[in-house]
């Protein structure tokens, strides 16, 4: 009969001598699993002097999601709701779910989820809230080749959600949405996406689906041009160190450009 103890010790031995004479091809497997699943694993986090998504290298895939706060909706009503979203988020963006997350196995490969979260000016006139309007914040002119469509432009709250991962994507909107259905609605939405990780080097310009480079000039991350032309310096407290975001849909006829 094998005592408790003798056992134990015996057990020990042994599991010494397998590992000893397997670690350098378990070292290997583990380096070569973190390898293949770093893009999953990645983090960035969600606090900090400013708000994450905006001063990174592009994510592969982003959603954009405009809302419109409900006629119930007043200010501690959005106080709420800005609390359940920040809660929820700090989660999502360091891989565990969101609070009572029926599908929770999708949270846990966040590969650099960021969500940046906005307020158009019409949500400052519907709270009384326009003294609190940062400088020089308004609605941007049409220019004379724009065919703006009213359901498809402005919005109360801009939800904007990239990650390296298309799956975590659209698990985090619906996430998101979910947080937001007592509060507001979907005024519009739109997706994108960019070369994936690993195809481009860093920093370097894509190229659209018309084969071309897009042209933008955009100051090097962490530069003092950075700090200087996007965050806000000047104006209401909660607005310093915030930022001022115009999106623009372009509209890409390949077969009348081929």
């Amino acid at each position: 009969m094998v005592s408790r103890r003798t056992f134990l010790t015996t057990s020990g031995l042994l599991a010494s001598a397998v590992v000893g004479a397997t670690a350098d091809n378990l070292v290997t497997r583990a380096f070569a699993e973190d390898r293949d699943t770093a893009v999953g694993s990645a983090m960035v986090k969600a606090t900090g002097a400013h708000q994450a998504g905006i001063e990174l290298e592009l994510q592969s895939f982003a959603r954009f999601m405009a809302l419109d706060i409900k006629p119930t909706t007043d200010k501690p009503a959005m106080l709420r709701w800005m609390r359940l979203l920040s809660d929820d988020i700090e989660r999502l963006t360091a891989g565990s779910p969101a609070l009572a997350e029926p599908t929770a196995v999708l949270s846990d490969t966040p590969a650099r989820l960021t969500v940046t979260v906005g307020f158009g000016s019409t949500l400052f006139s519907k709270l009384g809230l326009e003294s609190q309007l940062p400088k020089g914040f308004g609605k941007l002119p049409s220019f004379k080749i724009d065919r703006l469509v009213e359901g498809d432009s402005d919005g109360d709250v801009l939800l904007h959600i990239a990650t390296d991962n298309h799956l975590t994507l659209s698990h985090v909107a619906r996430a998101l949405v979910r947080d937001s259905e007592d509060f507001a609605t979907i005024r519009w939405a739109h997706s994108g996406f960019t070369n994936a990780q690993g195809v481009s080097r860093p920093g370097k310009t894509q190229r659209n689906l018309m084969g071309q480079v897009d042209g933008t000039d955009n100051p090097a991350l962490g530069s003092e041009d950075f700090a200087n032309l996007v965050w806000i310096s000047d104006g209401p407290a909660w607005a310093i160190g915030g930022t001022q975001l115009a999106l623009r849909k372009i509209r890409m006829e390949l077969d009348t450009w081929e």
